[in-house]
């Protein structure tokens, strides 16, 4: 079994996540903001460097920066439930083939006792690494929907702008596929009762199917399909990578709007 993963707790310098994931178009300094003489604001009274794209994309970055050794600690986690999971399965055979070694007659009763402890506690172990492995991974979507979708409201993201901007996986971008799942999790006992779907919900569940058609699946099924959403978008268990595709997801994003608010 792998050891056990720890959080980290030294973020990666603003230079290095630039230069790391090319984000060409902060490597320009932003200066504070000036409308009508004043510093300029964002929505939520935070003071806005460059212009709104600059501002969103900047705002992007440093809450990942300073997030990322814990998003890092959830995904290793993840990994580790799932690696966990899968020596439990021998651990099970091997409470099986002990029960049939030891079993005669005379000491039926023991051994069964024995057994039937042994079996049960195995089953909570594995239940465990089952809602871990499903836990950490949503919470670790969670956390990147909500980045995104304050990136997305501060630059006025919308249309093609967010569905278009590359990598895309069969046709559905970063942002799509994350808030998606993110949703699925968010809402599980609520999908799972609802039938058929509503509006709403089929336009997520429409997304994940599109997006994860021909994705081999990782693991039993977990909330908002989130295991196979995050295996997917970091190519097979890449934090880097995952990393890498959100970022260039986000400055496509941002191109794109500073292309379009060109006077």
């Amino acid at each position: 079994m792998t050891e056990t993963p720890t959080p980290g707790w030294t973020p990666p310098s603003y230079d290095d996540v630039l230069e790391t994931y090319g984000l060409e178009m902060l490597m320009a300094t932003g200066d504070l903001s000036l409308v009508n003489g004043e510093l300029a604001m964002t929505k939520d009274g935070d003071f806005q460097m460059g212009d709104i794209v600059y501002n969103g994309l900047f705002r992007l970055v440093q809450a990942w920066r300073y997030n990322a050794p814990h998003l890092r600690f959830l995904f290793e986690m993840m990994n580790s439930m799932r690696v966990r999971r899968v020596s439990l399965d021998d651990k099970m055979n091997r409470v099986g083939e002990e029960k049939r070694a030891r079993f005669d007659i005379k000491t039926y009763m023991q051994s069964d006792l024995a057994f039937t402890e042994a079996f049960h506690g195995v089953i909570d172990e594995q239940g465990a690494a089952d809602f871990g492995f499903a836990t950490y991974g949503g919470c670790l979507v969670m956390l990147l929907s909500g980045s995104l979708l304050r990136f997305k409201d501060d630059i006025d993201a919308a249309g093609d702008d967010w569905t278009k901007a590359e990598p895309l996986f069969n046709g559905c971008s970063f942002g799509q596929v994350i808030v998606a799942a993110a949703n699925g999790f968010r809402h599980d006992d609520e999908w799972a009762k609802t039938r058929p779907s509503k509006p709403q919900q089929k336009v997520s569940q429409d997304i994940l199917i599109t997006a994860l058609q021909g994705n081999r699946v990782p693991h039993e099924r977990t909330p908002g399909r989130c295991a196979e959403v995050l295996e997917m978008l970091s190519r097979g268990g890449d934090f880097d990578r995952l990393t890498a595709n959100m970022f260039a997801f986000a400055h496509d994003v941002a191109c794109r709007r500073r292309a379009a608010t060109k006077p």
